[in-house]
């Protein structure tokens, strides 16, 4: 039982990185549901966030690295921050206050997303992560 686990995540973790827009989602959506963080899946979730064409990919994608948490994500958040789809670049944010709510003063990208950005998904990001970290 254990070996067949593992040959499907291995499977799974080689989807990641597929040309197959169907298989990354659905990879991305077993490491979630599974809970699975190592350092070779988040290597691969970062170089997704990087360079995948599929909206709906990176919006899944963007919202595992948020709850995550992980400070080894913080630069490639930031980068998401002027992603064209409103969703990613709202999710960016919330993942990166998750990491440090003082990267709204520390860093200029990011002080800069909160000042400027007109979403109004992004706005209510952007205000109720300021109010959590005031209070």
């Amino acid at each position: 039982m254990t070996n067949q686990r593992e040959f499907n995540l291995e499977k799974f973790r080689a989807w990641l990185a597929s040309s197959d827009p169907y298989q990354r989602d659905i990879a991305l959506h077993v490491f979630w549901h599974l809970g699975i963080r190592d350092a070779a899946i988040n290597e691969l979730l970062a170089k997704m966030l990087q360079t995948e064409p599929e909206e709906k990919i990176r919006r899944a994608a963007v919202k595992f690295v948020a709850e995550l948490a992980d400070p080894s994500f913080t630069e490639t958040l930031i980068g998401r921050l002027d992603d064209e789809d409103w969703c990613v670049k709202g999710h960016a944010f919330l993942g990166l206050m998750r990491i440090d709510p003082k990267l709204v003063q520390s860093n200029e990208q990011v002080k800069c997303f909160a000042e400027k950005e007109t979403h109004p998904w992004s706005r209510f990001c952007i205000q109720e992560r300021i109010k959590l970290a005031q209070s």
